[in-house]
């Protein structure tokens, strides 16, 4: 893990910025109970991208996550505070469930910065006014993937808000492949868009 006098991160990867491949940002929670993407997964993607993992409880300065407590516009600074750190122009980020509000909102603010978003198992509340309008804000190409039982997440409003959305459904009984599948989509959207 390196360190900055303000936040902790991982680093992996080759610097691919001036060969047309983005920094993927992973933000996750360290508390968290749920975890999609793990860190083979983040490994594997690391060999073609770079690849910066982001605890959001660290770099909130709380000792756990509470999304009520967030304030989502300071969060939104410091990631891209961390890019400016790092000489990262553009950036796409990846979150799981629980932050995915912390992604959709960096991506409203900062679209000439965050080039994309992945969204995994993603929940969205489109009667909430403040969300629709972040959904309606972003421009960049979402990837949302879900599984096949995330029946109550997928919401057809939600989609239309988003201009540029591609949904991946992967089994739900398949367990042991999740990881693999949750990859390959992640790849063939990042091949898509900005290779």
């Amino acid at each position: 893990m390196k360190s900055h006098k303000k936040f902790n991160y991982i680093d992996n990867g080759p610097y691919n910025n001036s060969h047309g491949f983005p920094t993927i940002f992973f933000l996750y929670n360290s508390f968290s109970k749920v975890n999609f993407i793990e860190t083979k997964q983040i490994y594997i993607l690391s060999h073609k991208y770079r690849t910066i993992c982001i605890d959001i409880c660290k770099i909130n300065n709380n000792h756990h996550y509470n999304q009520s407590l967030i304030d989502l516009n300071e969060v939104a600074n410091k990631l891209i505070n961390i890019a400016d750190t790092l000489n990262i122009k553009k950036f796409v980020i990846c979150s799981e469930a629980e932050t995915s509000p912390i992604a959709l909102d960096a991506g409203a603010k900062h679209n000439e910065r965050v080039c994309g978003i992945i969204l995994i198992r993603a929940c969205f509340d489109y009667q909430k006014k403040e969300e629709a309008k972040t959904l309606q804000r972003i421009t960049q190409p979402v990837l949302l993937i879900y599984k096949e039982n995330d029946n109550d997440s997928i919401s057809g409003e939600t989609y239309a808000a988003i201009k540029y959305p591609r949904i991946i459904i992967i089994p739900s009984d398949d367990s042991q492949n999740e990881k693999s599948l949750i990859n390959n989509a992640i790849k063939y959207w990042l091949n898509d868009y900005f290779c």
